[in-house]
């Protein structure tokens, strides 16, 4: 099992981390939201146990950004703040379990591997939508079973925009899911699109890529949708 653990104090961080450890399980720190959001999206986490109260990027916003740029990892959050709407708010931003501090380590321990042994939605290895079929052990992308011949960032375009379909992605969105925070000088998207769309379409019958004037990119399943 590998963790991602997320406080901006250096005393819990570690204590939580040598403890994980103990257990044979992996794992990864973060000091803030920012770099914790640069992991989740980088690495392949079973849990990650995020603070709120943090600086840079608390952890209610780490939370909604790693969602929105489509990370799938059942998160913990830990915090002082016991209150209902507390709660609530942790739970509408996407986490999928709460701890209040001061807290056992053996409760936490519990938690972790509650959400480890669920069917995570993230152990599904293949993932389809229409004529498209993303393997996502394996890195590749198939069309009708045909393997799309696509560089790293095509790849991880197109992935991003299969596991959000048919939701609209902004030009925003898609352009932190490549570069982070350092978006390129050019309009580099533009141009990685163009030629996305050169591989996965032109090809085929219908245009399964569809730019949305105004609002941002999508896929759909068939020349009606």
């Amino acid at each position: 099992m590998r963790v991602l653990v997320v406080d901006d104090e250096i005393d819990i961080l570690t204590t939580i981390a040598d403890q994980l450890s103990l257990e044979s399980i992996l794992v990864d720190c973060a000091y803030n939201g920012v770099q914790a959001t640069n992991l989740a999206l980088e690495n392949n986490y079973d849990v990650i146990v995020l603070d709120i109260m943090m600086p840079k990027l608390n952890g209610i916003d780490t939370c909604q950004r790693m969602r929105a740029n489509g990370c799938i990892v059942p998160i913990i959050f830990l915090t002082a703040r016991d209150t209902l709407q507390d709660k609530i708010t942790g739970f509408n931003s996407g986490c999928d379990d709460y701890l209040v501090k001061p807290f056992a380590m053996d409760e936490l321990l519990c938690r972790i591997n509650a959400l480890s042994n669920r069917t995570s939605r993230q152990s599904i290895s293949q993932t389809r939508f229409g004529e498209l079929r993303l393997d996502i052990d394996s890195m590749l992308i198939y069309r009708n079973e045909k393997l799309l011949n696509l560089n790293h960032i095509q790849y991880k375009l197109l992935k991003h925009l299969i596991i959000h379909a048919p939701k609209v992605l902004t030009k925003e969105q898609l352009t932190y899911e490549i570069w982070k925070d350092e978006l390129p000088e050019s309009d580099s998207l533009r141009s990685h699109l163009y030629q996305l769309r050169k591989i996965m379409d032109k090809p085929y019958t219908f245009e399964m890529l569809e730019t949305v004037r105004g609002k941002g990119y999508r896929l759909i399943e068939n020349s009606e949708s």
